[in-house]
């Protein structure tokens, strides 16, 4: 919707690599409706509250947690989908992999010490 949106407002600034932005909220009302809308909004207010309410002692929950954290930070600029798939990208993945991988090491030399 954004890219779309702002090719029609500025095309010249958009092959220029600019761009306004989007909104959660409108792309999942144009993609779903108001059930959609509803689902989405009940399911984000679900994870927010087992967020503030989780007590993890374990590193790579801790990491997740983070990490969707972080993503939550660009959810009201970024569009529906987008939220889910930055959450899940390479990046994300890739650290959360390392942090991991780290901490089994320590793990291993604090064992064996």
């Amino acid at each position: 919707l954004d890219q779309s949106l702002y090719y029609i407002i500025n095309p010249s600034s958009y092959l220029e690599g600019k761009g306004c932005g989007s909104s959660y909220i409108a792309e999942a009302y144009l993609g779903y409706g108001y059930v959609g809308l509803f689902i989405f909004n009940f399911l984000l207010g679900r994870v927010l509250v087992k967020l503030t309410r989780y007590k993890y002692n374990v590193l790579w929950k801790n990491t997740i947690v983070l990490l969707f954290i972080l993503s939550l930070f660009f959810i009201p600029r970024t569009g529906f989908d987008e939220f889910v798939g930055e959450f899940l990208s390479v990046t994300h993945i890739f650290t959360a992999l390392m942090i991991y991988v780290v901490y089994q090491l320590l793990n291993k030399r604090r064992s064996v010490s």
